[in-house]
This record gives structure tokens, sequence and C-alpha cells, in this order.
């Protein structure tokens, strides 16, 4: 609500990545700023309840990479 709220209420106009224009300054970086706030809290949080072997299996786990064929074969030829 703090991030996204205003621009839903106020109807405010952010960005047209498609044609690279930005509207409204502060209400794109409200924007932007609010799609990285559930990340932020969620590692701030493993941060303070886990310490630092919580977060070194939080960020182990974002960048693990085993998977198998098939379902590599799926991320690659869906798009």
């Amino acid at each position: 609500m703090i991030f996204w709220g205003p621009i839903a209420i106020l109807k405010l106009k952010t960005a047209n990545l498609v044609e690279g224009k930005v509207y409204n300054l502060p209400a794109f970086i409200f924007f932007f700023i609010g799609g990285f706030v559930p990340s932020i809290v969620g590692i701030s949080l493993t941060k303070t309840y886990d310490h630092n072997s919580g977060l070194k299996d939080l960020l182990k786990s974002a960048i693990d990479l085993k998977i198998g064929f098939q379902q590599f074969v799926i991320i690659v030829t869906y798009p």
C-alpha cells in the first residue's frame, strides 16, 4: 500500500517500457522500488532470525541450478 497504493488510487501513469517513456518519475521510482520490497524484507528477516547461516542457505537456494534435462528443454524452448 505504501509504494503501489498511491499510484493505483491516483491513477498515475508511471511508464511505457515498450516506447521507453517515463511519464511521472517519482511514481515510477515508487513503482520500481515496490517491486523489490518483498525480496528485501525476506532477506532482512532471514538475516535477523536465522543469522548468517540462514542467509547463506537462502542465497544458495536462489542460485541453485540443479534442474533436469526435461526442465531445461522446456525452459529453453517455451519462449
